[in-house]
Order: C-alpha cells, then structure tokens, then sequence
C-alpha cells in the first residue's frame, strides 16, 4: 500500500488553522440547531403532538425524523431534561458544550448540580464527561433506591361515592404498576371500541375520558369473571422496558433502564421484571441504533411454569402462603443461573419486590427451616421475637390455623426458602426465626386482610397497637424522642390504619403516644434537615398519605393527647374526630421557629378553632395548655394523666356500639365538606416546603434546633 506523506515545506499551516476554525465554528452552529430542535421536541411533547396513533413520543420521532429508537428515546430524555436545566441549555444553544456531552450531563443534573457540571462540561472532553458520570451515577445509587422507596410507599389509590351515587377515583402508582394499568386500559378501549366502531360506523365516538372510563369498568368485570387471576406473568400484559445487559447483570454498571416513552426505573425493577417476562435481545451500535434483533423468548417457558406453580402453589417467601405468584430466579439468568425448577421460585409481588429492590436474597437449603436475616432498618419483626431470636430461643410462636396448613403442605418439600439481606447492605444484622411464624398476617405483606391480626397487644418496631373487642388502640412506641414521627413509624401507622380500614369487625380507634410526656413532639427532624426542594416535595406527599389513612376510616377515631402535641404531632391529633386531653397536654405549632411552613397546620387550626386563633399558634408559634386547648375547642375533655386511657377506651367503646352505616355516613360526609380544601392545602404545601427547602431557611432552622438539644 501507498502512503502520502506531505512535505513540511509544502503545508500551508495558516490554510489548515483556517479550515479548523472553520469546522468549529460550523460544529459550534449545530450544536446551537441541536439546542433548537430539542426545544421543539418539549414544545412538542408538552403540547401531545405525537399523541395521534403513535404509541410514544420517540415512536412519532423515529417515523418523523427517521431516529433509530433508540437515539429517539435519548433525543426524548435530553429535551425533557433541559426543560429543567436552564445553564446546560444556554451552553448548548450558545455552542459551548456538544451534544454528547449534554446527553451525558443530564443523566445526573439537577437544579442543585446543575453549575457544578456544566464547570465539569467546559474543562474536559466527552471522554471525561463520560467517565465522571459513571462515577456520579454510582454514588447516585443509593438517592435512587430510596425514591424507588419512597413511591413504593406514595402508592395509594382512593375511591370516593358522590351525593349521586357516581363514584370518583384518585390515585398514584408506581412506574412500573402505571404502565402495567396503561396497557391494560389501552388493550380494553381497542376491544370496546373496535367492536363499537364495526357495528356503527357512522356514529361519534366516545371522548377519551369516557373510553377510559368504561375501559376500566371492562377491566373490573373481566377481573372479577376470572376470579382476579391474572394468569402468567409473561402473559397477562406487555410492557416494554428497555434495559442494557450490563445493568442486567450489576444493578450498579452505568446503563439504561427506562420504561418505553422514557419513565426512568431503578435497575432492581428492571432485573425485577426481567425474572419473568418476555425478552428480545436487541443489538444497538454506537449511536443507537438497532443493528440486530433476536428472537423473542420467555424467560420461563410455558411447561415449566405449570411445574412451578403445581409445586409451590403460592408465594415461597418464609411466612407468606400468598396464593398468587410471580416466577423469581434464585440465580438471575442474566448472572447464567438456569431456568429450572431447581433454580425457580414463586414469590407474591410483595415480596419479589422486597428480594430485588429491598436487600434480601432467597436461597434454597435441602431440609431445612427457613430464617430471615435483615438490616435493622428493614426489619419487622416483633420485639420479643427479636429477643427470644438473640438468644436462641427455641419457644414456639402461636401459629394461626392457615399457618399451620401452610407449613403441612411444605413440609414434605425437599427444599425451604432463605430470605437473606446480602452482606454489602448490611450494618447490623438481626436474625428472627420464622420456623414458627406469627400468628397474624406478615407484617410484609400489609394488604392482606384478617379478622384476627388485633386479638393480642402487639409491638412493631414504631407503634404497638392492641385490640379489645371492636376497639382497635394504637400507640406511637418513641417514648424516648417524645415519638418523633420517623419514616418508619409513618409506614407502620399507615399499615395498621389500612388494615382497620378493610376489617368491618373494627368499630373505633383510639391513637396516643407512648410515656407520659409527649402524644408526638412532630418530625423526627434528623430525617428532614438535609432534605432538598424536591424531596421536601416528596415528604409532603408522604405525609398526605398517612393523613388520608386517618381520614379515611369510617369508624370514629379518638386521639389521647398525653404531653406534647406539636407540629406533625399535634396535625395527627387534629386529624381524630375527638380529642382527650390529659393535664399535662400541650398543643402547639411551633415550625415556624425551624423555618418550616405550618401548611397543613393551618389548614387543620382553621376547621378546628377558627382562621384567628389558628393563624396566630401558626405565626407565634406559641403552643395552648389543656385548659386552654379545651376553651378554644381543640378538645373536648381535661382528665388526670391515670384515666386518660380508660376515658378514651370507654368513649371509643360507647360509640363502636351505635349503627356503623350511621357512623360511615356521618364520617363521609365530613370528610367531603373538607376534600376539596385538603386537596388544595396539600398542592400548596408542596409548593411552599420546595421554596423553604431549598434556600435553606428550613435546614438552618433545623440546625439551630438540633445544636441547642446537644
């Protein structure tokens, strides 16, 4: 082969600097129309233009500009991205930073770290920005798992009955259970629709809302037809997710894992789904672009399924017995583990959530019982299980009769299940014994329910509840702290109250705190002074969610207020329909000293003592005594610390006795008088813990308190 090797004599340097400049400048131009035409993909996306047939908004791309999909996604993502990232859309518009480098950037940025990339942007190449937002993305890791937590624990769906007898739904769902209902509504409209639009041609359709409607109406009776079966996994729906193989196989390896139309999943969920689904293995090269598509296969095959489900007949996870199930590899197939029924589990979607995406792992062990160990920060066992686990205690845990049918089925099994929290994610380690599991539903599986989970007193880890008769008393279990509302508690009240919501047998609830000193002092304030904007935003909503818990019971509920009652503390009392009062009680909101917005306060203060008196306990932050609080109205009765109880059990017993449709009726329409203004309450508040959050005044608040308790 010939090379040309040009003289140095012969080279006009001066010619070359010139065209270099001159391909800069031209890249510099692109760059400024990339920028451009990402703002027209937000325009567009914001304003539903893709929405006409197209599945999604990189779909309509892709057929539009001719993207690969998978270049349409990123376009997709980085378009969204910049609507939130002004700095990186001006250095991108002005031809500071390349694409390239923007497309990396956003995967990271946020409004807080937005300056200090686009510094990282300017100094280094696309290489190093690359590579440092691997590492970012690592350390990012953990702030993921714990928003995938935090919508896991968001979930809720709430159903209203207007005065006409129409019924109104609201709800949030996790991105994953979003598009599972998205696909399900979008196969249910075309088999209502089509069969509509064959029959009458000429006639106007439904608006989409109304589609939408009877679709779900359509999904209800189909459900119920089958007996709320919903068939095989890999089966029943199909929703896309997009997920490269290396996070497949390391949840901590750089990659994507989104949902089709963009939806950011953690990689857990991903490898979650991928245990059993249907998978095509697609190829992209460099710039995204599909090169080669494979075959499309079940992760477990038809055959296999049915053996697995003859065998196990419900979910595997040590005290569960869920009859219906989901196929869990041991060893994932993306780490080569076999897909066999050696290698095969069934777990509910509980707890094959708790497996992948909560730090326990399932082990078969021949012969033997199964132990669960955990994270402290993750376990639920009872106290006294704990103990009696520390010291090898071989005492027999009462067993319901369900129970008990479980283990005999099981126990000619030549296997049992090990739910095990790996060791990267252990700090200190518990173990509780469940080879007598507890008498009551699983504490982890907190949607089933049972006529007998409240016969006894009880401890969790945050709350212990006991139930006598038709009356259910919870008590918030922080004495130490004056029961600071952690996350923790929040979730185990949140649980006990949805539980009492579906147990018809529970007549009245009676909720006080633990000691003689505090009903609740309000946030735990070590779990909030370093929260920012949006996560102050995520901590309102978690607090609507338990505040709904309580509003939504249709059975009186009695707060005894013993001590302190301020803040979230005092709003959890003001939320009960009736509150008794020891002499030593005190109700106060006192936020505004920490810089933190009295929101919900007040909104509770108003419909409680008036917008005066309630404004001016928000503004002070002054608190009222018992006398006090009883001449204002915040409760009805002052009793000697010894028979606030006693006063509260025999009031909550009086009126479990009078007609419960009566009860329900006087409780619904209360809480309709106030719906609309709580909605509304809880938006602005959102909006108000951001703007406090993240200019500080809240974590320097915070701060000041906290120094002043050391």
């Amino acid at each position: 082969m010939e090379t040309f090797t040009p003289d140095s004599t012969d080279v006009d340097f001066a010619a070359l600097d010139r065209l270099g400049d001159e391909i800069a400048e031209l890249s510099a131009h692109l760059e400024a129309a990339t920028a451009r035409l990402l703002e027209l993909i937000r325009e567009f996306d914001s304003r539903g233009g893709w929405n006409n047939g197209f599945r999604s908004r990189a779909a309509w791309l892709s057929w539009r500009v001719g993207y690969a999909p998978g270049a349409a996604r990123e376009h997709v993502r980085v378009a969204r991205a910049l609507g939130r990232l002004p700095l990186l859309s001006q250095a991108l518009a002005r031809g500071e930073l390349s694409y390239a480098k923007v497309r990396e950037l956003t995967r990271v940025a946020t409004s807080e770290t937005e300056e200090s990339l686009l510094a990282v942007g300017r100094a280094g190449t696309a290489e190093h920005v690359e590579r440092i937002v691997r590492g970012w993305r690592r350390m990012d890791d953990k702030a993921e798992n714990q928003a995938a937590d935090r919508q896991h624990f968001a979930r809720a769906l709430h159903v209203y009955q207007d005065e006409d007898g129409t019924v109104r739904i609201r709800g949030r769902l996790t991105p994953e259970a979003g598009a599972v209902l998205l696909k399900a509504l979008e196969a249910a409209r075309e088999s209502l629709y089509q069969r509509r639009r064959d029959e009458a041609i000429d006639a106007d359709p439904p608006t989409m809302e109304q589609q939408q409607a009877d679709a779900l109406t359509l999904l209800a009776e189909a459900a119920l037809h089958n007996d709320i079966d919903p068939g095989s996994p890999g089966e029943r729906y199909q929703v896309i997710v997009h997920v490269d193989a290396s996070v497949l196989v390391d949840a901590e390896q750089p990659g994507q894992s989104v949902l089709e139309g963009g939806a950011r999943v953690p990689a857990g969920t991903s490898q979650r789904l991928a245990c059993d689904a249907t998978r095509v293995l697609m190829l992209h090269d460099a710039e995204g672009r599909v090169i080669e598509v494979g075959a499309r296969t079940r992760t477990i095959p038809p055959a296999i399924r049915r053996a697995l489900q003859h065998r196990d007949q419900g979910c595997r996870f040590p005290g569960c017995g869920a009859r219906l199930g989901q196929g869990h590899h041991i060893e994932h197939w993306a780490h080569g583990g076999p897909t066999t029924l050696s290698n095969l589990t069934l777990l509910c979607r509980r707890h094959h959530r708790a497996v992948h995406e909560e730090g326990y792992q399932i082990e078969r062990q021949a012969r033997r019982r199964a132990p669960v160990q955990a994270p402290e920060r993750r376990c639920r066992s009872s106290g006294s299980e704990l103990a009696q686990s520390a010291r090898g205690s071989r005492g027999r845990h009462p067993a319901s009769k369900r129970t008990e049918r479980t283990r005999a089925r099981r126990a000619n099994d030549d296997t049992n299940l090990a739910g095990r929290a790996p060791r990267r994610r252990l700090r200190d380690r518990r173990l509780a014994s469940v080879a007598e599991p507890q008498a009551e539903a699983s504490v982890l599986e907190s949607a089933r329910p049972s006529g007998h989970w409240l016969e006894e007193a009880r401890m969790d880890t945050s709350i212990v509840w006991e139930r006598s008769g038709n009356v259910v008393a919870i008590t918030l279990n922080r004495p130490r702290i004056l029961n600071a509302l952690s996350k923790a508690l929040k979730r185990e009240l949140a649980d006990a109250l949805a539980r009492i919501k579906h147990d018809e047998s529970i007549r009245a609830v009676v909720i006080t705190g633990a000691g003689d000193q505090a009903f609740s002092a309000g946030q735990d304030l070590t779990e909030a002074k370093d929260m920012s904007g949006p996560e102050a935003e995520e901590w309102v909503r978690e607090f609507e969610m338990l505040y709904d818990q309580v509003r939504m019971l249709d059975v009186p509920v009695i707060a005894a207020v013993n001590g302190w009652a301020m803040g979230a503390g005092c709003q959890l009392a003001l939320l009960a329909d009736i509150r008794i009062s020891s002499e030593n009680a005190r109700y106060g909101m006192p936020e505004i000293r920490d810089g933190i917005p009295a929101v919900f306060g007040l909104e509770l203060l108003w419909n409680t003592i008036g917008m005066s008196r309630g404004l001016y306990l928000v503004l002070s932050g002054d608190s009222l005594d018992a006398r006090q609080a009883q001449e204002a109205g915040l409760t009805i009765k002052v009793v000697p610390r010894g028979d606030l109880m006693a006063e509260a059990m025999t009031l909550a017993r009086t009126m479990a006795g009078f007609a419960p449709i009566a009860m329900k009726q006087n409780k619904q329409y209360a809480r309709r008088r106030t719906e609309s203004d709580f909605r509304a309450c809880a938006r602005f508040c959102e909006s108000a813990h951001h703007a406090s959050f993240a200019a500080g005044d809240a974590r320097r608040g915070m701060e000041a308190f906290l120094s002043k308790k050391r």
